[in-house]
């Protein structure tokens, strides 16, 4: 997956390195405004397609992909939030540390 971010990143500057002499040449200081409005497109796109990931764990990040859909909950969820901090925790009903419940597998494997 690293590779593909990689490529297409790649792929993006080479794109932008060989247009901005050009589009320089025949339009001049109006290339700016082409990637000013560019760079407006993708506000709306990170706002709708980006969850929230402040103060939450990382073993909370999958949860922020586990509702589906083309934003991943991300529009209907109030304030844009679809996980809450700690939630794997709650969701696995843990109210120990780890090691209780590693020593609690153990016991159920080997009996």
């Amino acid at each position: 997956m690293q590779a593909i971010a990689s490529g297409w990143n790649w792929m993006a500057v080479f794109a932008v390195v060989k247009i901005t002499p050009i589009a320089f040449e025949n339009i001049g200081w109006r290339t700016f405004i082409v990637f000013a409005a560019l760079n407006a497109v993708f506000i709306p796109m990170v706002y709708c397609f980006y969850p929230e990931t402040k103060g939450i764990e990382l073993e909370d990040v999958p949860l922020l992909f586990a509702k589906g859909g083309f934003t991943g909950g991300v529009l209907t969820s109030k304030g844009g939030r679809t996980v809450q901090p700690h939630q794997h925790a709650q969701e696995r009903h843990l109210d120990g540390d780890v090691k209780d419940e590693y020593e609690m597998n153990e016991v159920e494997n080997a009996g």
